[in-house]
């Protein structure tokens, strides 16, 4: 599944430089810094496709390339960070916010 990406025109941080991406049916905002990968903003508009997996997976191989941790920023859905922690292996790092160490 090709992984698409395109710059973010609205500056949400001075510091930070966010993107725009989409793999398959799965959009959202993501942040390449020089510790992390950082994902604000996830939605998967057709669920169980297994697109989200895939998504998953780019970043995970994305974050080890590069020697980066994988942060999920902001996290308000609590099944969403429930299904992070459990399934995939993150820790909560400070309120509605999650790591995987790589």
């Amino acid at each position: 599944m090709p992984f698409e990406a395109a710059p973010y025109e609205i500056q949400l941080e001075p510091h930070k430089t966010w993107q725009r991406f989409r793999v398959g049916t799965v959009t959202g905002l993501y942040y390449f810094g020089p510790k992390t990968i950082e994902i604000l903003a996830i939605e998967n508009s057709k669920k169980n496709n297994g697109h989200f997996n895939d998504v998953l997976q780019w970043f995970m191989f994305s974050c080890k390339n590069n020697q980066r941790d994988f942060k999920f920023s902001e996290v308000w859905n609590q099944n969403f960070k429930t299904h992070l922690i459990n399934k995939q292996g993150f820790i909560e790092y400070s309120p509605n916010n999650l790591i995987k160490k790589v």
